[in-house]
C-alpha cells in the first residue's frame, strides 16, 4: 500500500481529534489539593504525553519531520512514567524522588517493573521496549537524525511519508489511546460511554466489558 500526503494528513487530523476530545472531556475536572503526589505525578505525566504528541503533530504539519522524530522517545518516556508512578512506585519512593530530586527509573527498567505488576499496559510496552535503542538514536544519540540528514555533501532531511505515517499509526496512536484511557481512569471518567467514544474518535477498536473488574 502506497502512503500519500493525504493519508498522512488524515492520520494527523485523527490524532488531533482524539487529543481535542480528551481536552474537552477533562477541562472542567478539578483535582483536590489533598490529592497524593502519586495522583498528581500520574496526571502530570499523562498530560505531558498528550502535549508531546501534539507537538509532533504540529511539526509534521509544518514539514519538520526531524524535530518530530526526536520527540518520539520523550512521548514514550512520559507515558511509561505515568504508568510506573500509578501502578508500581511506593509512596515512599515517589516522595524520595521529589524531595531529593532523584531520577526516575530508565524506560527499560520501568517497563520491566510494569510487566512484573501484570499491568494491562505491559503487553504493548514490552513491544515498544524493543525500539528504545532506535528512539535513543533519534534523540539523545543523534545517529539516526544524522544519517537521515546528511548524504555526504548536503544537509537535507530525508523522511519518507510512509515512515512518518508509521510513526503516527503504529507508535503514537497506541500511546495516545492507552494514555488517554488511563487519564480518564485517573480522573474518574472511565465509564464505558466515555471510553467507547474516545476509542471511536481515534478509530480504535476497543471492547470494554459491561462490568469491568476494579
Amino acid at each position: 500500500m502506497q502512503i500519500s500526503q493525504d493519508d498522512l494528513r488524515d492520520k494527523i487530523n485523527q490524532l488531533h481529534s482524539a487529543l481535542g476530545w480528551l481536552r474537552e472531556c477533562t477541562k472542567d475536572i478539578t483535582v483536590s489539593n489533598t490529592s497524593s503526589q502519586r495522583v498528581s505525578l500520574t496526571l502530570f505525566f499523562l498530560q505531558l504525553t498528550q502535549i508531546r504528541v501534539h507537538s509532533i503533530l504540529v511539526l509534521l504539519e509544518n514539514f519538520l519531520p526531524s524535530g518530530a522524530f526526536t520527540l518520539a522517545r520523550s512521548s514514550l518516556e512520559s507515558y511509561v512514567r505515568a504508568i510506573w508512578v500509578s501502578e508500581c512506585a511506593e509512596d515512599e519512593k515517589i516522595n524520595s524522588i521529589i524531595a531529593d530530586k532523584k531520577e526516575f527509573p530508565g524506560i527499560s527498567c520501568a517497563i520491566k517493573q510494569i510487566d512484573c505488576k501484570k499491568s494491562d499496559h505491559a503487553r504493548w510496552l514490552l513491544k515498544a521496549k524493543e525500539k528504545v535503542k532506535l528512539l535513543h538514536d533519534w534523540d539523545h544519540g543523534g545517529l539516526e537524525t544524522y544519517v537521515r540528514s546528511f548524504d555526504g555533501s548536503n544537509i537535507q532531511p530525508r523522511y519518507p511519508i510512509s515512515h512518518q505515517f508509521d510513526l503516527l499509526d503504529t507508535f503514537l496512536k497506541p500511546i495516545v489511546f492507552r494514555s488517554g484511557i488511563k487519564l480518564l481512569e485517573e480522573l474518574g471518567l472511565h465509564q464505558k460511554p466515555n471510553q467507547v467514544t474516545f476509542a471511536r474518535v481515534l478509530g480504535q477498536e476497543f471492547d470494554i466489558p459491561d462490568n469491568p473488574q476494579s
